[in-house]
C-alpha cells in the first residue's frame, strides 16, 4: 500500500450526584477550580481556534492539552508544542504530572496562581488540567490518571480501570453516547470537574457503575470476538511493520482497546519489542465473502513527538486514496473511524 505495505440523560445525572454528594458542590462555571484548600490556579476554557483572552494577558498562563496562543507556557503534546523537554511526556497529563513534581508545587511558585487554559474536551485535556488545579490529589492517583489519558488519546488499554475512568469522562460529551449529558465543551468540562475525585474512588465499586459499563462492555465484547476465534491480529507475512486486524462486518469496528491488547500480546505495540507501522483492519462480509479494508497508523499514531512510544511516519492520505483507486477496482477516500489515526478506507 505504502513502501512499507500497504446528549442528556437523567440515570447519568443521578450517577453523578451519587458519586459527590458527601462533597461541596461549586458554582457550575468553568472559569473556576474544583475545591482545594490550597490550590490558586483556576481554570478557563477558551473556544478551539481562540487566542489567549485579553483579560489574560498580564497574567501567568498554562496552556494544557491543547495550543492556546499567547499562553505563558505550554504543557501539551499536540502538533507543533513547546514544551519544555524537562516536561515532555506522551499524553498531556503525564506532561502535567511531570510539572508537577518538578517544580515541587510549592505555594510560592512562579505559576501558582496561573490560568489553566484548554480548548477542547477530552479524557487528556480534563485530567491535564485537572492535576494542576488538584494536584495533590493527581499525584496520588498518577498512574491511573494516565492510564485514562492513554486510552482517551491513544485507544489503549493499560488498565482495566485506566478504560472505565476513561469512558466515565468522555460519556459526558460524547454524542453517541446513550449517557452524553451535553455537546458543550466548557459546560462538560465544568461537570467533569466536579465528578473526578469521585469517579475515581469509586472505580472498584458498584456505585456510578452506569457511568462507564456501556463503554466498557463494548470493549469485553469485542474481547470476546478474538476469544472466539471470529477476529485475529497478526503481522503481515511480507513486512513485520504491518499489523493486519482480521474480522467479521457483523461484529463491527473492533475497539481500539481490544485491538491494543492484541497488539500488545505480539509485542507489536507502541512499547512493544517490534512495534509496527500501520495497522490494516480487513473486514469481511460473510454473505458476499467480500472484505472491506480501513488503512491506519497505530492510534497513539497522531502524535508527532513520543517519547516511550515508537514515532509514527506520516503519509499523504490524499495521494494514497487516489493511488490505491487506480490500482484496484475499489474506490478508496481519505478518513476512516480511527479518527485523527485513519489515513484511508475502503469506500461501501
Amino acid at each position: 500500500m505504502e513502501n512499507i505495505l500497504p446528549k442528556h440523560s437523567a440515570g447519568t445525572c443521578d450517577a453523578f450526584s451519587a458519586l459527590s454528594s458527601r462533597r461541596s458542590v461549586r458554582a457550575k462555571s468553568a472559569s473556576s477550580s474544583p475545591p482545594s484548600s490550597n490550590n490558586r490556579r483556576r481554570f478557563q476554557f477558551v473556544q478551539y481556534g481562540d487566542t489567549l483572552p485579553a483579560n489574560y494577558s498580564m497574567m501567568k498562563t498554562i496552556a494544557c492539552d491543547g495550543n492556546v496562543s499567547g499562553a505563558t507556557v505550554q504543557l501539551t503534546h499536540w502538533t507543533g508544542n513547546e514544551t519544555e523537554e524537562k516536561y515532555y511526556a506522551d499524553t498531556s497529563t503525564e506532561i502535567a504530572m511531570n510539572f508537577i513534581e518538578h517544580n515541587n508545587e510549592d505555594d510560592s511558585g512562579e505559576y501558582a496562581d496561573a490560568i489553566v487554559l484548554n480548548n477542547h474536551y477530552d479524557t487528556d485535556g480534563v485530567l491535564s488540567c485537572f492535576a494542576l488545579l488538584e494536584p495533590e490529589f493527581a499525584l496520588k492517583h498518577k498512574q491511573i490518571f494516565i492510564e485514562a489519558a492513554e486510552s482517551g488519546d491513544f485507544g489503549e488499554f493499560s488498565s482495566e480501570n485506566g478504560v472505565k475512568l476513561d469512558i466515565a469522562l468522555s460519556s459526558i460529551c460524547d454524542p453517541l453516547s446513550s449517557l452524553c449529558v451535553t455537546d458543550d465543551d466548557e459546560l462538560a468540562y465544568s461537570l467533569a470537574f466536579e465528578k473526578v475525585k469521585g469517579v475515581v474512588e469509586r472505580l472498584n465499586e458498584d456505585v456510578g457503575e452506569e457511568l462507564w459499563k456501556e463503554g466498557y462492555d463494548q470493549v469485553l465484547e469485542a474481547e470476546k470476538v478474538f476469544e472466539r476465534g471470529n477476529a485475529r491480529v497478526r503481522r503481515s507475512e511480507k513486512d513485520a511493520r504491518l499489523a493486519i486486524v482480521e474480522s467479521r462486518t457483523e461484529d463491527g469496528y473492533l475497539s481500539s482497546q481490544a485491538v491494543h491488547k492484541k497488539l500488545k500480546e505480539i509485542g507489536a505495540d507502541g512499547v512493544g519489542e517490534n512495534p509496527v507501522l500501520r495497522v490494516l483492519r480487513a473486514t469481511k462480509d460473510e454473505s458476499s465473502g467480500k472484505y472491506r479494508y480501513f488503512y491506519e497508523k497505530p492510534s497513539y499514531g497522531w502524535v508527532k513527538k513520543l517519547q516511550k512510544r515508537r514515532e509514527i511516519p506520516d503519509v499523504d492520505a490524499d495521494v494514497l486514496a487516489e493511488n490505491l483507486s487506480g490500482s484496484s477496482s475499489s474506490s478508496w477516500s481519505k478518513g476512516g473511524p480511527l479518527g485523527l489515526s485513519a489515513i484511508c478506507q475502503m469506500n461501501e
